[in-house]
């Protein structure tokens, strides 16, 4: 399990041999910068939409002009097109804000599955960045054991039979 953003750990949970549930939060990086950075994607993506608005009214405006042919078809397509250009501009703003938002929510690190924690590569104060391995986490609710039969006792071998394993 890893990070999907870079930053310095601020608390790590569970150590190794750990179980944890499905959901349960693992560890965080410090928030701050995209505290921050979801605060500008805010202020752009509110001065993008005024700047929006305003297009979408002075664009109303001109295109009753324009339907009564009372303004000229190339002054409409300036009007038209900065309302066009001020709509991608919202949408981009928009966008960015909610990436902002997704990576303020990637500062926490929740446990994907039920498990136990067979590794733990992290601590308070490290640096981490996306995608470098954090913990190692393994499911025994069901395990797989590939193992050598002898020939001679293969004969007494069958399928859905159960077998006791024990490991050194």
């Amino acid at each position: 399990v890893s990070f999907l953003v870079s930053g310095r750990v601020i608390s790590v949970g569970p150590r190794e041999g750990d179980y944890v549930k499905k959901g349960s939060i693992l560890a965080s990086i410090d928030p701050t910068d995209y505290r921050l950075a979801l605060a500008a994607a805010k202020a752009q993506a509110d001065q993008a939409r005024v700047c929006y608005e305003r297009a979408e009214d002075e664009h109303g405006r001109m295109k009753m002009l324009y339907d009564s042919k009372s303004l000229a078809p190339n002054d409409y397509k300036k009007f038209k097109a900065a309302y066009d250009s001020a709509a991608h501009q919202y949408e981009q703003a928009v966008a960015s804000e909610k990436l902002s938002r997704k990576r303020l929510t990637d500062t926490t690190l929740c446990s994907p599955v039920n498990g136990f924690i067979s590794k733990r590569s992290v601590e308070p104060g490290q640096m981490t960045a996306p995608g470098a391995p954090v913990f190692e986490i393994v499911q025994l609710d069901t395990v797989e054991v590939n193992v050598g039969v002898p020939e001679t006792d293969i004969h007494l071998v069958r399928v859905g039979q159960k077998a006791a394993v024990t490991l050194p």
